[in-house]
């Protein structure tokens, strides 16, 4: 048997049973300041921070610090390893195992699940089991599987079938999950994952690329994240080595490590300008704001992302971002004012949108747009659909 067809029998196991999950009769004590629940919550993910590894789903591990912070009793059933062929199998069975085991030593009020299926199969029947209801997070690659495979999209309607809850981290992501799923009703509800507005502030970007040993004869261009084909990093560069010819210098840092590494190494070096980006590998999480500050324009210009909250944290900095306009957080980006919109396809009109914000001074209406999508607030208003679950 095949890996696909492995990963489809995967998919099946944990899709297979149409038993609604009950409520739980025993819902967490409420706290001393009054009405507000603590919860006892089993976050449950396929996407997990670890040591090799720090930055993969390093927005996960931020939620549950926020949970946490909130005195909400959090255990994490999670998964760090990488998927793929047979790797899969092991994983989500793992996954399922750790869930499970979670279930039975920290008793939950409600089981979280990050991602639809596996994760969210994998949470639901850890919820029939404990007698809880469940909630499931959207969050982009799921959703796009879905709309791929049928056998994905018949599993995804099971998966989110007795959901009490299911979020999507941005209205556009959503319109796509029901298109997939059908309509989700009040269960459905928008909320990004978030980003740390403490972590993510002003400061001098001198001072941060004389930390970062960052030198530049011009403008400073940012991108952080994965180097993987849809983050669309490859006219990324060839955009930079036009607008970096009309500013007659210029440098660009990209924050990030995966499978394109190589061959991005090479295009830069076919386009002229492999002294002037800035290779920094993979970057921890601590670290990432640093380079956001040293920055003077920050790129976003995916081909598809659920919401795309690298933009919001380079709008929090108070940096101008350039943002592939079919993206979700494009709604967040005032062109001409935060930031440049452009289409992810075209190098030219890319370009142009790099000059154009990086004469921009943003200032306090950039982190105005950051604000409604703190840690804090989408947490808190999690928390308050996942009560009314109870």
């Amino acid at each position: 048997m095949g890996a696909r067809a492995g990963l489809a029998q995967l998919v099946e196991r944990f899709s297979c049973k149409e038993d609604v999950v009950g409520s739980n009769p025993t819902p967490g004590s409420r706290g001393p300041a009054g009405p507000r629940l603590i919860l006892r919550i089993l976050v449950v993910t396929n996407a997990y921070p670890a040591p090799e590894r720090p930055a993969y789903g390093i927005y996960v591990a931020r939620l549950v610090a926020a949970l946490e912070r909130e005195g909400h009793e959090v255990a994490v059933a999670a998964s760090d390893e990488e998927g793929g062929g047979w790797r899969s199998l092991r994983k989500y069975a793992r996954l399922a195992l750790r869930a499970r085991s979670a279930v039975r030593s920290h008793p939950p009020d409600v089981i979280w699940g990050h991602y639809l299926v596996p994760t969210g199969s994998i949470a639901r029947h850890a919820a029939r089991s404990a007698h809880v209801p469940y909630a499931l997070t959207a969050h982009g690659t799921d959703v796009a599987n879905a709309e791929r495979s049928p056998r994905i999209r018949k599993a995804t309607l099971k998966a989110l079938g007795d959901a009490c809850a299911v979020f999507a981290v941005s209205d556009d992501l959503a319109v796509r999950l029901e298109a997939v799923a059908g309509p989700l009703g009040d269960r459905l509800h928008i909320v990004s994952a978030g980003i740390d507005l403490e972590a993510f502030v002003d400061g001098d970007a001198e001072v941060a690329a004389a930390a970062l040993g960052w030198d530049s004869d011009g403008p400073r261009v940012a991108f952080v994240g994965n180097l993987i084909p849809r983050k669309n990093v490859a006219r990324l560069l060839a955009a930079f080595a036009t607008a970096r010819a009309e500013w007659g210098g210029g440098s660009l840092a990209i924050a990030g490590d995966g499978p394109l590494m190589a061959e991005l190494v090479e295009i830069a070096g076919a386009l002229g300008i492999r002294d002037h980006v800035r290779f920094a590998g993979a970057v921890s999480p601590a670290d990432v704001p640093r380079w956001v500050r040293a920055c003077d324009v920050a790129c976003l210009v995916s081909l598809r992302e659920g919401f795309g909250l690298a933009a919001i944290e380079a709008l929090a900095c108070r940096r101008p971002v350039v943002v592939a306009r079919d993206l979700p957080v494009a709604a967040a980006v005032r062109e001409g004012v935060t930031g440049a919109l452009c289409a992810a396809e075209d190098v030219a009109e890319m370009a142009e949108a790099l000059v154009r914000a990086a004469a921009l001074d943003p200032g306090e209406a950039a982190r105005t747009a950051a604000e409604p999508y703190s840690l804090a607030s989408e947490t808190a208003r999690a928390v308050a659909v996942l009560e009314r679950c109870l």
